[in-house]
């Protein structure tokens, strides 16, 4: 959950928030997670069987990001989406 609440609210190495720039040579993250997510996020996006039994990766994806709304503390300001 920390590394999808760091992608949404700072971004990473090439996913994150609208308002961000990116730099080409920021480091590697410190969340070993990241780089998984980082693949995920752009295939959910365009994933057309989100459900189960359709596409394995985009409903793994929705799974997380519905656990997140599930614990997420502070849902007024929250960045990540759904």
């Amino acid at each position: 959950m920390e590394a999808l609440v760091h992608i949404c609210r700072e971004g990473c190495r090439m996913i994150g928030p609208q308002d961000k720039a990116f730099r080409k040579d920021r480091r590697p993250c410190s969340f070993e997670a990241c780089r998984g997510l980082e693949l995920l996020v752009p295939h959910f996006s365009s994933c057309k069987s989100r459900t189960t039994g359709g596409c394995v990766l985009g409903w793994r994806m929705w799974q997380v990001l519905e656990l997140h709304s599930w614990l997420c503390s502070d849902p007024d300001t929250c960045r990540v989406p759904l």
